[in-house]
């Protein structure tokens, strides 16, 4: 008799202390159990595209030749308005001294090269606006293992 109990107090003893043991597992509730994070793209506010740096979203920038002015110094009197001894005026530039930027054509400004009208694609999100990440609670499994 006192084998039996002590038989049957081994076996309970050892079911409780499995029970210890045995991992359950659980649907993880940050990814719903996809094991990837899905969020806007930081970089481009989930658009897909963002305004270009190299000209501000403008699309255009000013002009390396003329800064931006339109205006360059004539070269055939430099500057000056006037050709031999300031007895004639400069044909080039009509006297005035100055002309026309003809990298710009007058605008002081060029298209950027880099962008169109102001915009570039977002390469962070590879254009989509969403940005994918395993989910760091599951480690990419979707499944949370406890005990």
């Amino acid at each position: 008799m006192k084998r039996k109990i002590l038989i049957c107090i081994t076996a309970l003893f050892t079911i409780v202390t499995l029970s210890a043991f045995v991992i359950h597992d659980r649907r993880c509730n940050r990814c719903q159990g996809t094991g990837k994070i899905q969020e806007y793209c930081a970089y481009c506010k989930g658009h897909g595209e963002k305004y270009c740096n190299y000209c501000g979203g403008r699309g255009s920038r000013n002009c390396g030749f003329c800064s931006g002015t339109g205006i360059l110094r004539c070269n055939g009197c430099n500057g000056r308005g006037t050709i031999k001894n300031n007895t004639e005026y400069c044909q080039k530039c009509g006297g005035h001294g100055e002309v026309y930027c003809q990298n710009c054509s007058g605008s002081g400004q060029i298209n950027c090269g880099r962008c169109d009208r102001g915009v570039v694609p977002c390469y962070s999100c590879n254009r989509t606006g969403i940005h994918e990440w395993k989910c760091p609670d599951c480690r990419g499994t979707g499944i949370i293992r406890s005990r």
